[in-house]
């Protein structure tokens, strides 16, 4: 089994340089991406800066469960969430780390979010008879930060995902990572999580960024995220327009058309040559408040898939 990483981020990535966080650190460690498959377009075209920002605001409409110490378990201190690890639900998955979130004093949804170690050791069954287990590991570590105010908004991600997972038939462990590194702005008003009433009325917001996002399964590529438009209330579930450049050996460019169809619509290019319809693509724009949503981490924004399909 590999890990795909998709819902992780829809991103647009920022620059990276030397002394950067874990982010950085990770994507140096990869070669550069072929960039030749249409598994390779979905994969790093699910990658915009919309996603990652709905996931980093899951955090502050977290419920407080610090009087029934459920798992994770999560408080609140003033203006800073914190979800902590070193627990273990019943259905046998094990959170570790922690995760804070920091209101900045423009308040919501201005802030930090901040990753120590923060993620999951899950239990998956594997073997020819499927009567053996091994341990499926994900932590995340870095920062995402948002500032700025209703007008514009700067977001700026050094984020690394790192864990194994499980070959289902021999129990082998591989080693897979996730990483990206945004820069990135927003004309318009940024959803509030915390506030549903204000996204009903909320207009439209554009989206820009550049920088570099790593699969282990891939390599690393130079993204460029260009005028992508969300409207929540005219499609939640993809831009509506605009165009993502990946490149890394070769060159993709993605274009979004949810102001056609709703959903995940886009088409692609491989070197300028049209390839169709990009599957699998989707903003995820509204995927919900909670921690669930947030991608806790039993999905932490990576989907898997069996080694065996093709890529």
């Amino acid at each position: 089994m590999r890990l795909k990483f998709l819902t992780l981020a829809v991103l647009g990535a920022g620059v990276v340089g030397c002394g950067g966080g874990p982010g950085t650190g990770a994507i140096s460690k990869m070669d550069r991406a072929a960039l030749a498959t249409e598994a390779q377009a979905s994969a790093f075209g699910s990658m915009s800066p919309v996603a990652l920002y709905f996931m980093s605001q899951s955090l502050m409409v977290a419920e407080d469960s610090s009087a029934n110490t459920p798992c994770p378990t999560i408080s609140r201190d003033g203006d800073v969430t914190r979800v902590v690890g070193g627990c273990t639900t019943d259905e046998g998955i094990r959170y570790i780390g922690e995760a804070t979130y920091t209101v900045a004093k423009e308040g919501r949804p201005y802030g930090t979010v901040e990753f120590s170690g923060f993620g999951t050791e899950t239990p998956s069954e594997c073997g020819a008879e499927g009567d053996r287990t091994a341990i499926e590991e994900i932590r995340f570590e870095g920062t995402m930060v948002v500032k700025g105010d209703r007008n514009q908004s700067e977001l700026d991600f050094d984020v690394a995902v790192e864990g194994n997972s499980v070959d289902e038939i021999t129990c082998a462990l591989e080693d897979q990572a996730v990483a990206y590194v945004f820069k990135g702005t927003v004309d318009g008003p940024l959803p509030d999580l915390s506030n549903e009433s204000s996204i009903a009325n909320l207009t439209a917001s554009t989206w820009n960024g550049t920088g570099k996002v790593g699969i282990s399964e891939f390599g690393y590529v130079d993204i460029e995220t260009t005028d992508e438009v969300i409207d929540v209330n005219t499609c939640r579930f993809g831009a509506i327009s605009g165009q993502t450049k990946l490149t890394g050996d070769r060159e993709i460019v993605i274009t979004y058309r949810g102001a056609e169809q709703c959903g995940a619509a886009a088409n692609w290019t491989l070197d300028g040559v049209d390839q169709g319809e990009l599957r699998g693509v989707t903003c995820s724009a509204m995927g919900g408040g909670s921690l669930s949503a947030f991608g806790l981490l039993a999905v932490g924004g990576l989907l898997r898939r069996r080694r065996r399909d093709p890529r």
